[in-house]
């Protein structure tokens, strides 16, 4: 994904909402697991974009409200 969500084509938006969603499924199955793939890496740089990032925290309370 690109570093800034204005260089972003319709496809990597699509992406990153399907993202989210299996997030919240791999949260379900392990919340650790859903950690570390959100979580920086062992240099302590961003595996994910921080716009991303945004997004997921703003929009997980509604995906999980939706499979529930």
């Amino acid at each position: 994904m690109p570093a800034d969500k204005r260089h972003a084509s319709a496809a990597v938006r699509q992406f990153a909402f399907r993202a989210k969603s299996l997030l919240v499924e791999l949260a379900e199955i392990s919340l650790e697991m859903a950690q570390l793939v959100i979580a920086d890496d062992e240099a302590g740089d961003p595996r994910l974009p921080s716009w991303f990032l945004v997004e997921a925290a703003r929009d997980l309370p509604r995906l999980v409200a939706a499979r529930a």
